[in-house]
């Protein structure tokens, strides 16, 4: 929809960013948890998303971790305490990321084991001599990561 850019000026804003990127460099993360890390990255995600919020999966972290949002922007909480989470099955390196269906904070090992989320399929045109390409398919994921 057509935005007010000034007070003189209208406009169409287009972004590039998902709204949790937007919302959580424009908020500041005030509560604390003391839970396992995968509940309270979930619990970040939904506070900052409030009504908002879209599909949710995570890979289920051990043990009990404590974290104060000292004011900081929510991705950034998330980055702190992915750094410390270990799965049951003793996996590190979770990434908080999203493909094109959810959320996700599983470790990085996850994403090299699930299936394809999208599949590009070629059309032949024969008539116009261009080669036939198989079926490709791929895995389409984003990375959340804040470095301010």
């Amino acid at each position: 929809p057509k935005s007010r850019i000034s007070q003189t000026a209208s406009g169409f804003i287009i972004r590039f960013a998902d709204e949790f990127l937007i919302k959580s460099s424009r908020t500041a993360y005030r509560y604390g948890h003391q839970c396992e890390i995968s509940k309270m990255v979930q619990y970040v995600y939904k506070n900052t998303m409030g009504s908002d919020a879209k599909a949710f999966e995570a890979v289920d972290t051990i043990g009990i971790d404590h974290f104060v949002g000292n004011k900081i922007p929510p991705l950034k909480v998330i980055n702190k305490v992915s750094d410390r989470a270990r799965s049951k099955s003793g996996d590190y390196g979770y990434m908080f990321y999203q493909d094109n269906r959810k959320f996700n904070f599983k470790p990085l090992q996850y994403l090299f084991q699930q299936d394809p989320t999208t599949e590009f399929i070629n059309v032949d045109f024969p008539a116009l001599g261009l080669p036939t390409i198989p079926t490709i398919n791929v895995l389409v994921f984003f990375i959340f990561h804040n470095n301010t």
